[in-house]
């Protein structure tokens, strides 16, 4: 998918390091969905929950705001990313639906890291 970089004002490194994150979130994901997908707002369910975990990994591996996360998608605000990151702090480890999220986080996470 072509992103019309100059209209949402988002560097090309900027973009560049989000296309890896979202490299790593699909292939986690099994590529139930691709790339095009996240950039779609009426597709629901796994898209929304990828969405929202590049969201916080960029997030917790960059110094970009979420202003500058939610220019590299077409229809996302800013306080959209804020409230991701929000849900992603409020997780309970203790809780075994949060758990499953904990996890796939911190394993993502490695992933980025490590490259």
């Amino acid at each position: 998918m072509k992103r019309n970089i100059i209209a949402r004002q988002i560097t090309e490194s900027n973009a560049l390091i989000i296309d890896s994150i979202v490299e790593v979130v699909i292939k986690d994901w099994n590529d139930r969905f691709t790339r095009d997908d996240l950039f779609h707002q009426h597709i629901k369910g796994d898209v929304v929950s990828a969405r929202n975990m590049i969201f916080v990994l960029t997030k917790k591996t960059t110094d970009f705001t979420p202003k500058e996360i939610a220019k590299y998608f077409p229809f996302v605000a800013d306080y959209t990313v804020r409230g991701a990151i929000r849900f992603y702090n409020s997780l309970d480890e203790n809780n075994k639906y949060d758990k499953v999220i904990i996890e796939r986080y911190k394993k993502l996470l490695t992933k980025i890291k490590n490259g």
